[in-house]
């Protein structure tokens, strides 16, 4: 599916999950700010005791800083992203993107962001650190969409590969008008 027809299913699905009858929820060009980042605390199993990745990352005012650093050369690791919103006092799941690899333009962006070295036709990422400063999360989001449902939003990032999943961060933010 093209980018755009991906955005724009994804907005009139939110439509129809968070809006009233005949009410659209508030919307339009907005501005994202990290609350907080922390472990999900259910990951999707099978989870892996030996994560061939480690990733510490840290808000530094709107930016996120830290650094990745893969144990050994790790092959084709996909990503699964899901972003929830409250409602009723619960967090429902607004969509899912599922499996994008390196070949991808998600894991790439990331990984340039990231400063992580890997080659994109093999999908090999090498061994090594990596120190990333100033990613702001509002601009990276502004890559994909230039307007979004206002309120607040949890992102769960699980990295995975086909033995299972071994990495799986939260981070809570809020969307204001921008």
């Amino acid at each position: 599916m093209e980018a755009w027809g991906f955005k724009v299913m994804c907005f009139f699905l939110l439509l129809f999950e968070f809006g009233e009858c005949g009410k659209s929820p508030p919307s339009g060009p907005f501005k994202t700010t990290i609350i907080s980042i922390k472990d999900c605390i259910k990951p999707s199993k099978p989870y892996l005791g030996d994560p061939p990745v480690v990733f510490n990352g840290v808000i530094q005012n709107d930016t996120l800083g830290g650094n990745i650093t893969f144990l050994r050369d790790t092959r084709n690791m996909k990503v699964r992203v899901k972003s929830f919103m409250m409602r009723n006092g619960k967090w429902k799941q607004v969509y899912l993107f599922n499996n994008p690899d390196c070949h991808g333009m998600v894991l790439h962006v990331i990984c340039m962001m990231m400063n992580v070295k890997y080659d994109r036709k093999t999908c090999m990422y090498f061994k090594g650190s990596y120190t990333f400063d100033n990613i702001d999360v509002n601009q990276l989001l502004h890559v994909w969409v230039s307007t979004a449902i206002y309120g607040r939003v949890l992102w769960r990032a699980e990295t995975y590969m086909q033995s299972g999943t071994f990495y799986c961060k939260e981070f809570d933010t809020t969307c204001e008008p921008a």
